[in-house]
């Protein structure tokens, strides 16, 4: 139930933001920036969003594994027998892949936008 109402959570946001950033975009394009090059910056942005606490995780939790075994006296070898390293990764690419998906959704959404349309509206999004 907590996974369900995360990732609405994380579509919700990522649609919500590339809402409001509608204008940027259409400013964007108006200058020359093509769909494919949108869709580079988005996944540009999944890279930061999510790649970047799993980077900075990662190495912390190392340390903080080996310190465990260090004091516990068990063997690294004994402790890799048992890890969960798959269900860590499967973790990990399910957290890109949500991310990633919820991107692409905005980016389906944006790339069809009506530029006129969107820099004559003046209210604020």
């Amino acid at each position: 139930m907590l996974a369900i109402i995360g990732i609405g959570s994380v579509f919700s946001n990522t649609l919500g933001f590339v809402h409001q950033r509608k204008r940027e975009l259409a400013r964007y394009m108006s200058i020359g920036l093509t769909p494919k090059e949108i869709r580079k910056m988005f996944c540009i942005e999944v890279l930061m969003i999510a790649g970047r606490p799993i980077l900075i995780t990662l190495p912390l939790a190392a340390a903080l594994v080996w310190y465990m075994l260090k004091i516990s006296y068990v063997e690294i070898k004994e402790f890799l027998a048992e890890a969960p390293l798959i269900s860590i990764a499967v973790f990990m690419l399910a957290v890109l892949g949500t991310v990633a998906s919820a991107y692409y959704f905005a980016w389906r959404k944006m790339r069809n936008i009506n530029l006129t349309e969107i820099l004559r509206d003046d209210t604020m999004m």
